[in-house]
């Protein structure tokens, strides 16, 4: 079975300490609706709930209360470095950062020690690009790109305590257009989505926060959003 996986990341020592996809199972189109059905997007005839423009309804209605100086959103801000050999700030395609550094003021942390609060409102969510919904809410798909491939990932219980690569933070753009969904598929289900958004240009700064998934809630991330998946025995599209 695993050998023709499209993506796979496993432990000879620990069969939770894996991430693997089988690769595009459907090619769904912008705009249409669809449900949760055992972890995979559907089809369906149900009037969907349209989550991006609720996302951007919200990130104004929240911005307009920075402009004011009611309140900041919540996070840690890093100074970060994009991958040179990449991609620039300005690109609408996937760019990456490694190399998390913090803002240099009092002690210093590594991106291993990155230490972020916790979002779980509305509005915060919406602020970095993302929106929580019931996992039986049908919702309408929206993306830069015509075409949406289905490429359902599993990642391991315990997966999270040994990410290949380490610690990234990645963005799909408006040419790329890639989206993603969170599922939990246990109860057990643990971890979260590290979440971030540009403050500042010169030097390139992020604002850090991290999400959790509820049990019977899914996440969804726009195509614009930086993220980075340290979670634990959930599935993803």
């Amino acid at each position: 079975m695993y050998e023709r996986l499209t993506l796979r990341r496993l432990s000879v020592s620990d069969p939770e300490d894996t991430q693997y996809s089988t690769g595009v199972i459907e090619v769904l189109r912008s705009g249409e609706v669809v449900v949760m059905d055992k972890g995979r997007l559907a089809r369906t005839q149900a009037q969907g709930v349209d989550i991006f423009d609720d996302v951007q309804r919200r990130r104004k209605d929240i911005e307009g209360q920075i402009f004011l100086c009611h309140r900041q959103p919540p996070g840690f801000d890093c100074i970060v470095r994009l991958v040179p050999q990449l991609l620039s700030a300005s690109s609408n395609a996937n760019f990456f950062c490694r190399s998390i550094a913090p803002v240099p003021s009092g002690r210093r942390r590594t991106a291993q020690h990155l230490v972020v609060p916790e979002i779980f409102t509305p509005k915060d969510l919406a602020w970095y690009g993302f929106a929580l919904c019931s996992v039986h809410e049908p919702f309408r798909l929206r993306s830069p790109a015509k075409y949406i491939p289905v490429l359902p990932q599993f990642v391991g219980n315990t997966y999270h305590r040994n990410i290949r690569g380490g610690l990234f933070i990645e963005k799909h753009g408006a040419i790329a257009g890639s989206i993603h969904i969170w599922i939990p598929m246990t109860k057990d289900a643990s971890g979260f989505v590290l979440a971030a958004r540009q403050v500042s240009a010169s030097p390139y700064r992020l604002r850090f926060a991290k999400i959790r998934i509820p049990y019977g809630s899914i996440l969804v991330c726009s195509s614009s959003a930086w993220h980075c998946m340290v979670l634990s025995q959930e599935a993803s599209t």
